[in-house]
């Protein structure tokens, strides 16, 4: 017979060993598990990933890192998908960098692969896939045919063709941050030993689609858009540029009621490549205009051509021969009309155009004067205003300036005094120009809604650098142009950059 407190005892005693040995087993099985995972011993190699975004504000900042170990003989790689947010950088153009390699566990053994990855945009407007794709323009124009873009290289076995991994360097994509953006990216390795062949990266070359229809998204009517380009106008003879002549009164009181650029740089010194860069957005070695008779192809997609599918009236009027339809530039306009013309004319067809135009429709009008290119043969009563009576070889015609050349011209301190009073005489009849422009916005109710875009395809050399004009050299005076932009109901007035 057993008393009830042997029974107890002996029976807790008999299961608290019971519970003991179980504890040991499972805390031992545990940490052998827990050994295992850390060691992972069927695992051979290691994937790490590393994305940074950069800005011209913020340099370098790595925003998501990751690290897989995984074993290279498994029927199935593994894959990772991460999603971080790009909140802090809304609004910003900024580049994401995605910095990947697969190698073996141990250090120092070195790469047996790459990382592949697949990236969209997630933001108000849903959901966009990041491309890593490079382009390559096919012209045959003998330097700077490098790719632009990252050098990417699609793999093999991906049927939607939305992985892509660098062979050499990163993947990267730049792009304007949308608001309450976020970035989710897939990951996986690529083992070298899988590759049949050595992977060529993915380069489009001369891309010739055309734009697809830009939806109106603006309340209300979308602004008016103007780029209004002086030829030939050199910053530093402006005044809000600090020039000390009083050259451009106009300019200077338009600059303060929009965002000036102080340090604004041509793509060229001279005009067609400079404004097929301005309406295509694409450097003069991709565009391929470089040489006097290059013209530019159909496929570049050009700023009207976006903006009469965008449901702009899109018209331009230059005065400079070497932007004639025959070469190209006229792609998206209804109207585009070139004459050997002074400002008042441009003036005269944009006052009357706009009178004729439904005040309803946003327009579109790409404008360029002529002045204060050479010849440098300003009226006799805007030559009074800037002559300081120094007596020059040169009068500013196209006979003098063809004898004195473009190349090491024989000039005095005097003569090069003498053509800036003319050139500054010009620069100011150039301004009257613009302000007559303005008078016929503001006289068509069409000035406060609009994006004005005031700039210089170039600018002009003084034998300041042992040449005369443009397009012989790359220095400040060629290069360096003034840009102002007004915005719609003069946002932003005042801002310099």
């Amino acid at each position: 017979m057993i008393c009830p407190d042997e029974g107890r005892v002996k029976g807790t005693g008999l299961r608290g060993g019971m519970r003991l040995r179980l504890g040991l087993g499972v805390g031992a099985a545990v940490g052998l598990a827990a050994a295992l995972l850390w060691l992972r011993p069927w695992a051979d190699a290691v994937m790490r990933v590393k994305i940074t975004v950069r800005t011209d504000g913020e340099g370098l900042v790595a925003i998501y890192g990751a690290r897989k170990f995984f074993s290279s003989k498994g029927r199935q790689l593994p894959e990772v998908r991460g999603e971080v947010s790009l909140a802090n950088w809304a609004g910003q153009l900024a580049r994401l960098d995605i910095e990947g390699e697969v190698g073996r566990r141990m250090p120092g053994s070195g790469a047996t692969g790459y990382v592949a990855c697949a990236a969209e945009l997630l933001g108000p407007e849903g959901e966009r896939p990041l491309e890593f794709i490079s382009w390559q323009q096919g012209l045959e124009i003998g330097a700077h045919t490098r790719p632009l873009g990252p050098l990417a290289c699609k793999v093999e076995d991906d049927r939607e063709g939305s992985f892509a991994f660098a062979r050499k360097g990163t993947l990267w994509h730049v792009l304007r941050v949308p608001e309450r953006a976020r970035l989710r990216v897939w990951l996986k390795p690529v083992l070298a030993e899988s590759l049949t062949r050595v992977p060529e990266p993915y380069v489009a070359r001369n891309r010739s689609e055309r734009p697809t229809r830009l939806p109106a998204r603006h309340p209300g009517r979308m602004p008016d858009v103007f780029i209004y380009v002086i030829d030939a106008l050199r910053a530093d003879h402006v005044g809000c540029y600090g020039y000390k002549r009083d050259t451009s009164p106009t300019i200077d009181a338009f600059s303060a009621e929009g965002v000036l650029f102080e340090e604004a740089y041509t793509a060229s010194t001279w005009t067609r490549p400079s404004v097929a860069t301005m309406l295509s957005g694409l450097y003069p070695t991709v565009h391929g205009v470089i040489h006097y008779s290059d013209g530019l192809a159909e496929w570049p997609v050009l700023l009207p051509e976006m903006l009469r599918q965008a449901g702009y009236h899109t018209r331009g009027f230059v005065a400079n021969a070497t932007l004639a339809a025959a070469f190209g530039l006229d792609q998206g306009y209804s109207e585009y009309v070139f004459r050997q013309a002074p400002a008042t004319w441009i003036n005269r067809m944009v006052g009357d155009r706009l009178a004729a135009e439904d005040p309803k429709r946003p327009v579109f009008m790409y404008l360029h004067t002529v002045e204060p290119h050479g010849p440098y043969t300003p009226s006799a009563d805007s030559f009074k205003r800037f002559d300081r009576g120094i007596k020059g070889r040169c009068d500013g015609s196209l006979e003098a300036l063809d004898k004195l050349g473009v190349l090491h011209p024989d000039l005095s301190r005097a003569d090069v005094e003498h053509l800036y009073d003319l050139y500054d005489a010009k620069v100011y009849e150039a301004d009257q120009g613009f302000a007559g422009f303005l008078a016929a916005l503001k006289a068509a109710g069409r000035y406060e809604n609009s994006v004005i875009i005031l700039t210089a395809d170039h600018g002009e050399a003084f034998d300041e650098h042992d040449t005369l004009g443009h397009a012989w050299e790359l220095s400040q005076e060629d290069m360096r142009v003034p840009l102002v932009i007004k915005f719609p109901q003069r946002r932003h007035a005042g801002v310099r950059v």
